[in-house]
């Protein structure tokens, strides 16, 4: 098995955990498929909603449990939208580090923002970004999320910001390559807020990245 493989099995294996039984340990997430992904050829990458295709759900499971659903027929007759950017850097044959921003929208303009930072993965074919976010705020304070069905009560035990976010995204395109631009639809992305420290989750999976540079060099 390559040692790149061995890092996606470890990180994968991470997030399977740090993810497992939402009732229990989510504050919230959300998933949204049909994105559209772009790398424009040399460090900048984007992941948008595209109206009329995108569609996904963001849930709550502690009490009051809700979910907010967003269907692609309709995704684009309000304000709801999705913007991802991020500057890569040390891109290599199957991995690069990736810092940016999230931002997604309900249908009315509220907002989930963060940061995030983590590393793509191309090993085993589709690239897949696995991260962290961290500074995650809803605006406005104590609003509901709401999608074109439900809603979603935004007020926790936990103040703001929340921290611990895990962030999966999905690109439908080919590895990338400098002074090579592309574009997919097809994206999709996980996110999973979790009320554990943010440097544990990075930790965890600095640890299989460094371990991966450090058998490179063994």
């Amino acid at each position: 098995m390559s040692k790149k493989i061995l890092l996606f099995t470890f990180i994968s294996a991470v997030i399977l955990c740090l993810s497992a039984a939402p009732a229990k340990a989510d504050l919230f997430g959300f998933h949204l498929g049909n994105l559209l992904v772009s790398y424009d050829g040399a460090v900048g990458l984007t992941s948008t909603s595209l109206a009329g295709l995108t569609s996904g759900s963001l849930y709550r499971n502690l009490p009051p449990a809700g979910t907010a659903q967003f269907s692609a027929p309709l995704w684009g007759t309000g304000a709801e939208s999705l913007l991802i950017n991020m500057t890569l850097s040390n891109i290599g044959a199957t991995t690069a580090d990736a810092a940016g921003t999230i931002t997604f929208s309900d249908i009315h303009g509220d907002t989930i923002a963060a940061n995030l930072t983590g590393t793509w993965i191309g090993a085993t074919g589709l690239p897949i970004f696995y991260g962290k976010l961290t500074t995650v705020t809803h605006t406005p304070v104590a609003a509901t999320f709401d999608g074109h069905t439900g809603s979603v009560d935004m007020q926790f035990v936990q103040p703001q910001p929340w921290r611990g976010a895990i962030v999966q995204l999905v690109a439908t395109t080919n590895w990338f390559t400098p002074g090579v631009p592309l574009s997919s639809i097809g994206g999709s992305l996980d996110v999973s807020v979790v009320p554990v420290p943010a440097a544990v989750v990075l930790g965890i999976l600095g640890l299989g990245v460094a371990g991966l540079k450090l058998r490179k060099f063994a």
